[in-house]
């Protein structure tokens, strides 16, 4: 059918199936326009390309020349034209049939493809998964140390500007970190942060990291305590368009005095 429909049979070959596909056989009539179809879908797979001037103006140039050469009744016959009549259309239907395998192999290879690509994928997405459990399960070994630690000490913070909200420091003094543990504060737009802040007795303030809280106002943070802080009286948390070194917004929460504590 595909001959048929790019003219490369020979002249016998065609007039038999044409004169077959007269008879109405719904088989060859059904293969015939499975053809037509692939043939009409085959110029949408292809990209496109502009062709340069230079060859339209030798297509053009042909054109004419075998203008010329011709009769309104009749073609001459030209050995040249002849071998172009048959190895021009061989080799169009060569092309296609290069094309359709090509198209049919990358139907049938694209679901295993696609297959590959996913089962990859999920496993990527595991991969993460499984190394995000096991930071939060190291994360809550650490804690759950810290709660341990004899020489715990836990520090409130109340609202000041959220009176509904609050927040609590477990504040581990022999390995200087702090566990900074919120509920029920109001979540920030997206161009401020909350950030929590060590005050000492000589009222230096120090910036002590960043966090954002979720939709029931909780988050949790642990940090650091600077070795040169001093002795601290409070903590703080404020509001600001991201981590600042001097507290530039509003006082959120605050804890009472503690005290020197080192």
């Amino acid at each position: 059918m595909l001959g048929y429909l790019t003219g490369t049979l020979e002249p016998a070959e065609e007039v038999e199936l044409r004169q077959h596909l007269a008879s109405s056989c719904p088989a060859c009539a059904g293969a015939l326009a499975e053809a037509q179809a692939t043939l009409a879908s085959l110029p949408l797979a292809l990209d496109s390309v502009a062709p340069s001037p230079l060859a339209k103006a030798r297509l053009m140039q042909r054109v004419d020349q075998w203008a010329a050469s011709a009769t309104p009744e009749r073609v001459p016959y030209s050995p040249p034209l002849h071998f172009m009549r048959i190895a021009i259309p061989a080799a169009i239907a060569a092309c296609i049939a290069v094309m359709l395998t090509h198209a049919l192999v990358t139907r049938q290879l694209r679901p295993q493809i696609l297959r590959g690509q996913l089962a990859e994928r999920l496993v990527q997405q595991q991969n993460l998964q499984i190394d995000s459990l096991l930071t939060s399960l190291k994360d809550q070994k650490h804690y759950v140390d810290m709660l341990r630690s004899p020489d715990l000490k836990v520090v409130q913070l109340n609202g000041a500007a959220q009176p509904n909200a609050l927040a609590r420091i477990m504040w581990d003094q022999k390995s200087g970190q702090w566990l900074l543990l919120t509920e029920g504060l109001a979540p920030m737009p997206p161009n401020k942060v909350y950030e929590l802040w060590f005050i000492n007795t000589d009222s230096k303030k120090i910036a002590a990291g960043t966090f954002n809280v979720d939709d029931k106002g909780q988050a949790t943070m642990l940090t650091k305590v600077p070795a040169n802080a001093g002795s601290f009286l409070v903590a703080a948390i404020t509001d600001e368009p991201g981590p600042v070194v001097d507290p530039t917004g509003t006082i959120q929460l605050v804890s009472r005095p503690l005290g020197n504590v080192q």
